[in-house]
């Protein structure tokens, strides 16, 4: 494990980690790294009634998605 300067252990894959260094070294997070964490923003994941995912973009309909549960 590595400890960073606030005293947090970085841990996980090597990317994390890195992704972690880069951001000690430059006080931001590399937009490559965010959109890995968070996923493409223009993208929705639905969670249906009976416990599936759906992923979809804005461009769907969702009731129309959600209406074949």
């Amino acid at each position: 494990m590595n400890e960073t300067s606030t005293g947090r252990t970085s841990q996980g894959a090597s990317w994390v980690k890195e992704m972690h260094a880069h951001r000690e070294r430059t006080g931001e997070y590399r937009a490559q790294d965010v959109q890995r964490v968070l996923g493409d923003p223009r993208t929705a994941v639905i969670v249906t009634a009976t416990g599936s995912f759906v992923a979809s973009s804005h461009a769907i309909n969702t009731a129309a998605v959600n209406d074949k549960t």
